[in-house]
């Protein structure tokens, strides 16, 4: 997906890992996504009690009445305004 090669993922993984939380998806899921790819970035941010998901994916977007799910835009917004 990212075009990364090997040494590239290692690189990302050993430098991403210390900031990984295990979190345990609830069953079952309170929201599901129309595609299935984008599901679990929705099911791990409801896990993990995130204040809200950033994507521009409008698969996840659509959910925004169901949980919160702003666009990088949109966060830009509310961070101007102090939220």
């Amino acid at each position: 997906m990212f075009r990364l090669g090997a040494t590239e993922q290692a690189t990302l993984l050993s430098e991403y890992v210390s900031f990984a939380e295990v979190v345990h998806l609830p069953d079952p899921l309170p929201v599901d996504s129309r595609d299935r790819y984008d599901a679990v970035f929705l099911h791990l941010a409801i896990a993990s009690g995130a204040d809200m998901l950033v994507s521009g994916d409008k698969d996840l977007t659509v959910l925004a009445a169901v949980y919160p799910v702003v666009s990088a835009a949109g966060l830009r917004a509310r961070l101007a305004a102090g939220h």
